[in-house]
């Protein structure tokens, strides 16, 4: 075999042959191998026929032998003795290494190499790299090669990078830990290591047995692109499988448009089709119509209960310890449950394992503090981040007067720990801690409290088979003090508990089949509420049941390409659920509506199961390409949720009530229908979406008018169940690349609930369609970046949708001296439609290298034209007040670092 780059050939053969001779396992001849025939050709020539005719390589640089010839019979004669012979009076000297390699050498160039005394097993770009030893020659079939991709610049693992072996058809990718696997026959390679974001790397490989590799990979010297959707393949909007899908990666987050300071993940995925919140105080997220309640926010596989900071202000998760976003709005994949809207996957970024960083920035409203560090390097890392709030003077300058008697603080901490013993392993500890304090002027006052843990080992087998385990844990606490009213004051303490341990397992059968499943087990424990009035106070003591169940769930899924063109994913989730004793169940008297004046008796149950579920969750999901640059989607997925949020207004607040499903709260159950059309233009940098879906919902969890959620004993007889249909129509326009760049998004969807009973008590509006708090036809988002340099961007980000149902006061009266309100159908009226402009400036920290600290600054205006976005309408003192938020331009200005 002739190799064009004597570089090549020398670093490696050269090298190899010093290897064997120090370990005395190098000959020179080999007596196994013998030669018959009859020949008249080229060196060369005979070369490659016998090497093709008894199975060996021969090594060599082309131009070398151009003047041997070889004229001769040979029968059995040893093929040492022939190339001793035809080479004595030539400067080459050749190496029988095993009987399946020969090597040639100049004969200077091995007096140069055995003057070396140590083999070196690091090999640059431009060489062989050598994998496996000598004795694997013939052994194994396939070779498996596997390792992990890197940044060369933070150590941090690179997710879905792909190791391609050129001209032949093989590849792999690299999972969420980096690790890749690929086995090939053995021989010479040319490897292509390529990530989006990423200077390609090319590595020549030679394969003889099993081995590892690692790569590292740095980043393009030019600007990151502004993309929010996709980290992965340029095209995976259009190839991928999946649908109705989100994804963000770090790079991606760093540049998200900037609200009071910070770069809010969670918020920003309101600007995606589907995906809406309240406002600027809206807590949480809503999907396609649902609540924040039926959202699903993991983080790395524990989940948080309450997803903001101040009532909303911002999210609780610190984006700067964030290394990848996953949000899935439609088809949900098998292995995840537990909700019925969507599921936000939230992976943390490992700490450097090369060199300790500490970064941090400070803001509006907070500062921020990470350091990260190796612990073993290239084994172990952590990375610890802080978070705190300084936020009461921004209150003092909102509109509402009530909003400036009041303080707002918060706190929380995370820490991450990674450690890879070896290239299979991995395991994960993460820890969360956060804390809020409100007082809303000086009526009521708030403090909750989350705690998040979990470990998780991954376990790679084999190129086709993986593991992941998680051990996880959340806990959710809730304190309030009541002091809206005279003699009751109060402080009310409550909260829940979510433990889980969850299996999962990936085989891949071939390039074209997946084969995913495992196990899951839930613990809840809700402690539903413990009332303990003030010495003044003339409320009783009072302590509700608490509540706990179990859900089990198998998961088994599937995804297979039938052609390059077409692909289908399904998948089966089996949920099983249990409501546990100890527990009193209050019955009431059958054939008329639930009622303090129906009830009957109280059942105690010690322990052991009071009710179970069974419930079937099938989804399924198919692509297919139309062109190059299209494709069409259509995915069915049924979804159950066996804990609900019970809320006033459509805004969360730290003190809505937690029940869990049990005799008369009967699980919710979701089916949504989807189908959506996919297009790229100029290349893959424009992207284009069409997503329409329907989704049918019922057991939703409706309450009676005049209810009072708060430490109510008989909660179950002022619920009523209701059904919803939630559909819509999604458009997403992206631009990907050049000085601008950017999306539109808009989406048109209804959310639509009504009742069911045949008893006026339980009726909503006679049981006409009314729209839920979570209906908002209208929905347009528009935002644009120009960068100005690879350091300086401008950005304008534009909101508009319908303003949100309300139900309001339209009469009031007087009886017996007693004031009264008579209040409009639920959701009858609307208030006025969001208006917002953004604009912000951003300079990024330097492009040098070599200094050690690097600062970023950005300069944004909220509400550049002071539209008055009502936030809530209030009743009092027999008018109505409208609640604003930010009704003027409020600047901000944020300071990061690192070094």
């Amino acid at each position: 075999m002739k190799l064009n780059n004597w570089h090549f050939l020398k670093m490696l053969f050269l090298s190899l042959f010093v290897f064997l001779y120090n370990l005395n396992s190098f000959t020179q001849t080999n007596d196994s191998l013998k030669i018959s025939g009859t020949y008249n050709e080229s060196f060369i020539n005979f070369l490659q026929e016998i090497g093709e005719s008894y199975h060996f390589q021969s090594f060599y640089q082309s131009g070398w032998f151009t003047n041997i010839n070889v004229k001769d019979k040979f029968n059995n004669v040893l093929l040492s003795d022939i190339l001793r012979d035809l080479l004595s009076e030539t400067q080459y000297k050749f190496y029988i290494i095993d009987p399946n390699i020969i090597v040639f050498l100049k004969k200077e160039d091995v007096f140069k190499i055995l003057s070396k005394s140590s083999f070196q097993s690091t090999i640059s770009d431009n060489t062989i790299q050598l994998i496996g030893s000598i004795e694997d020659i013939g052994k194994i079939k396939k070779p498996e090669l596997n390792g992990t991709v890197i940044d060369g610049k933070s150590g941090e693992a690179i997710i879905g990078a792909t190791i391609i072996a050129q001209n032949t058809g093989f590849g792999s990718t690299s999972n969420v830990n980096g690790k890749y696997a690929l086995k090939l026959t053995p021989g010479i390679f040319n490897l292509i290591i390529s990530s989006i974001g990423y200077e390609p790397k090319n590595i020549q490989i030679k394969i003889m047995g099993n081995g590892k590799l690692d790569f590292e990979l740095f980043e393009h010297s030019i600007k990151i692109d502004e993309v929010v959707v996709s980290s992965k393949k340029e095209d995976n909007n259009v190839r991928g499988n999946q649908m109705s899908l989100v994804e963000m990666d770090r790079k991606l987050i760093k540049q998200l448009p900037s609200l009071f300071g910070e770069k809010d993940f969670i918020k920003s995925m309101t600007m995606m089709p589907g995906v809406t919140s309240i406002g600027e105080f809206g807590s949480g997220i809503n999907v396609r119509g649902g609540s924040n309640d039926q959202n699903l926010f993991l983080i790395e596989g524990s989940p948080i209960l309450n997803s903001s900071h101040v009532f909303g202000l911002i999210s609780s998760i610190n984006s700067d310890a964030i290394n990848s976003v996953e949000l899935y709005k439609g088809f949900i994949p098998q292995n995840f449950g537990e909700r019925i809207s969507s599921v936000m996957d939230i992976h943390m970024r490992p700490g450097d394992f090369k060199k300790p960083h500490i970064s941090g920035g400070i803001g509006l409203i907070d500062g921020r503090f990470t350091i990260e560090s190796p612990i073993l390097k290239d084994k172990a890392s952590i990375l610890i981040g802080i978070r705190s709030s300084y936020s009461d003077w921004l209150l003092k300058k909102l509109p509402d007067l009530d909003l400036q008697k009041s303080s707002a603080g918060f706190y929380d901490a995370n820490i991450f720990l990674t450690i890879n013993p070896n290239y299979k392993n991995k395991i994960s500890v993460f820890g969360y801690v956060s804390s809020d304090k409100f007082k809303y002027s000086s009526l009521i006052k708030y403090s909750y409290s989350n705690y998040l843990a979990s470990i998780t080992y991954d376990r790679l087998y084999s190129n086709r088979f993986n593991s992941k385990f998680i051990i996880a844990s959340s806990n959710y606490t809730m304190d309030k003090d009541n002091n809206e009213i005279i003699h009751e004051h109060s402080k009310i303490n409550s909260g829940i508990k979510y433990n889980s341990l969850k299996t999962n397992f990936n085989y891949t059968i071939n390039q074209s089949n997946l084969i995913n499943f495992g196990t899951q087990v839930i613990h809840y424990s809700n402690n539903s509420g413990i009332q303990t009035p003030t010495d003044t106070s003339i409320l009783p003591y009072k302590k509700l049941n608490n509540e706990q169940a179990i859900e089990l769930a198998l998961f088994i899924g599937d995804k297979y390409d039938f052609t390059e063109n077409l692909s289908i994913q399904g998948g089966l989730r089996i949920s099983g659920y249990a409501y546990l004793g100890p527990y009193q169940i209050t019955t009431y008297q059958n054939g008329i509506p639930r009622s303090e004046n129906s009830i009957t008796g109280i059942r105690n149950y010690k322990t052991g199961i009071i009710n179970k579920y069974y419930n079937l969750e099938p989804r399924i999901s198919s692509k297919l390409m139309l062109t190059k640059f299209s494709s069409l989607k259509i995915s069915y997925s049924q979804n159950v949720q066996y804990l609900n949020q019970i809320s006033y207004t459509s805004i969360s607040s730290p003190d809505d009530v937690w029940k869990l499903s049990s005799p008369y709260i009967l699980p919710v159950k979701s089916r949504q229908y989807a189908i959506g059309y996919f297009r790229n233009f100029r290349n893959n940098t424009i992207e284009s979406s069409i997503e329409c879906y329907y989704k049918t919902l019922t057991n939703l969890v409706d309450y009676k008018n005049g209810t009072i959620i708060s430490m109510n004993s008989f909660m179950e007889a002022y619920l009523i169940n209701a059904k919803g249909k939630n559909y819509g129509l999604e458009f997403f326009f992206k631009k990907t690349s050049g000085s601008w760049d950017g999306w539109i998004s808009y989406t048109y969807s209804r959310s639509l609930k009504n009742t069911t009973s045949s008893v006026s008590e339980e009726q909503i509006k006679d049981n006409k369609v009314y729209s839920s708090t979570f209906d908002r036809p209208h929905d347009l988002t528009l935002n644009i970046l120009y960068h100005y340099s690879k350091r300086v961007r401008l950005a304008a980000n534009y909101n508009y949708y319908t303003g949100r149902p309300v139900t309001l006061p339209e009469q009031s009266f007087r009886i017996d001296g007693q004031n009264y309100v008579q209040y409009s159908d639920r959701n009858k009226y609307r208030l006025p439609d969001y208006k917002r402009l953004d604009l912000s400036i951003s300079i990024d920290e330097t492009l040098y290298h070599k200094m050690k600290w690097k600062g970023s600054w950005t300069l944004s205006v909220i509400n550049v034209f002071s539209n008055e976005n009502i936030f809530s309408v209030i009743y009092g003192q027999s008018i109505l007040s409208k609640m604003l938020i930010i009704d003027h331009p409020l600047p901000t200005l944020t300071y990061n670092f690192i070094f």
